[in-house]
C-alpha cells in the first residue's frame, strides 16, 4: 500500500518476503535513516542508528561486528549468567519493583560489556563504581584502541568509537537514555516475556516442567542447557512474534501483518508454542526474524506476582549469587 502526506511519501509492506527484499536486500535504497536536527545538537552525530547509509555507516557497522561477532559473544555468557542471578535475587527481595529490576539488569549488563564497568546497586542508572587507574576491565573502546597497536587515533576515530559505544548502550539499556520504541532491547523483550506468562499461565507451567525434566531441581539452568530445551526456545520466539507494528521513515514495515501472515502461521492470533515444534508434535512453522529487523513494542506497566516456588529454589539463587561474588 502506498500513500502520500504533503512533503513525504510512504510505502506500507505487509509481507515478510517484500519487507526482507526491500529493507534487507536493498537496504542501500530503502533502509536509510531520517535526519533529526535535535540529535545533531545533542551530539549524536556519529551514531549508527542515525547515520545515513554510506562509508561512515559501514565503518560503524564494522566496529560493532568486530566486537559482537558470534565467537566474541560467547565470551559474554558468563556475564549474562552472573547478572541473571543478580536479577533473580533482586526480584525475590523486592518483587513489587520487578520492572525496575529488569531495566537495571539490561543497563548493568550492557554497561559491563561496552565499558567494562559495574553499575552500583544503590543507583541503577547513574552511579557507576569507580575504577582505579590501571585496573580498567576489557571494553569496547579498549578493544578497538588495542587494534591500533600504539598509534594515537585522530579525533574522528575517537568520535566514531564513542558513538558506536553509545549506540550499543542505548540499544541495550533502553531506559537509561531514551525509550526508543523502534529497537529490540533487552528490557522490552524480558518485560514482554513476563506479560506473556501472566496472560498464558498454562505456557508457564509447561515451560517450567520442561526445565524440571531436563535441568532438574538441584541447580539453576545454564547456557549449555538451551539446546535441550525446545519448548523454552519456542516460548522466546513466540514472545518476539507476538508484537505490534512499527514505522521506518518513508517505508512502513507492518510488523503486525507480517507476524500474523496466515500463509506462514496457522491461527496467527493465538499464542501457540507448538507452531515451532517439529512434526508430528508441532507444525514446524519457521521462527520469525522480522522482529529484529523492524522493531518491537514496550508494554505498559501491569501488575504481577513474582516469587520463588519453594525454599530450595530460593536457596539455590542465594548460593549462586554468593558464588558469583567470590
Amino acid at each position: 500500500m502506498y500513500f502520500h502526506i504533503p512533503g513525504r511519501s510512504y510505502l506500507v509492506l505487509n509481507s515478510l518476503k517484500t519487507a526482507t527484499e526491500l529493507l534487507d536486500q536493498r537496504s542501500g535504497i530503502y533502509s536509510d535513516h531520517m535526519r533529526f536536527a535535535i540529535f545533531d545538537i545533542m551530539g549524536w552525530r556519529a551514531t549508527l542508528t542515525l547515520l545515513p547509509y554510506g562509508k561512515h555507516f559501514q565503518k560503524h557497522r564494522r566496529l560493532l561486528q568486530e566486537y559482537l561477532h558470534e565467537k566474541q559473544c560467547l565470551s559474554y555468557q558468563s556475564l549474562q549468567i552472573q547478572h541473571a542471578h543478580r536479577l533473580l535475587a533482586h526480584l525475590m527481595d523486592h518483587p513489587g519493583d520487578w520492572m525496575k529490576h529488569i531495566e537495571r539488569f539490561a543497563a548493568a549488563l550492557i554497561v559491563k560489556i561496552v565499558y567494562g564497568m559495574d553499575l552500583a546497586d544503590n543507583d541503577p542508572y547513574l552511579d557507576i563504581t569507580e575504577k582505579k587507574e590501571g585496573t580498567a576491565q576489557p571494553s569496547f573502546p579498549s578493544f578497538h584502541l588495542s587494534q591500533l597497536h600504539g598509534v594515537i587515533p585522530d579525533e574522528e576515530h575517537v568520535e566514531d568509537l564513542q558513538g558506536s559505544a553509545g549506540a550499543m548502550f542505548a540499544g541495550g539499556a533502553e531506559t537509561v537514555v531514551l525509550r526508543l520504541k523502534n529497537h529490540i532491547q533487552t528490557a522490552s523483550a524480558i518485560s514482554l516475556f513476563v506479560f506473556a506468562m501472566v496472560l498464558f499461565p498454562d505456557v508457564q507451567e509447561k515451560a517450567q516442567q520442561e526445565i524440571d525434566d531436563i535441568v532438574g531441581k538441584d541447580r539453576l539452568p545454564e547456557m549449555g542447557d538451551r539446546a535441550s530445551l525446545p519448548y523454552i526456545d519456542a516460548v522466546l520466539y513466540e514472545v518476539l512474534r507476538y508484537r505490534w507494528n512499527t514505522v521506518v521513515p518513508n517505508v512502513i514495515a507492518n510488523t503486525y501483518a507480517i507476524l500474523r501472515d496466515e500463509t506462514i502461521y496457522s491461527d496467527p492470533d493465538s499464542f501457540n508454542l507448538s507452531r515451532y515444534l517439529p512434526k508430528p508434535e508441532g507444525k514446524a512453522e519457521p521462527y520469525s526474524t522480522s522482529h529484529f529487523g523492524f522493531g518491537q513494542s514496550h508494554p505498559k506497566p501491569f501488575p504481577c506476582t513474582i516469587k520463588p516456588r519453594d525454599k530450595k529454589s530460593e536457596s539455590m539463587i542465594r548460593q549462586a549469587q554468593l558464588w558469583d561474588n567470590n
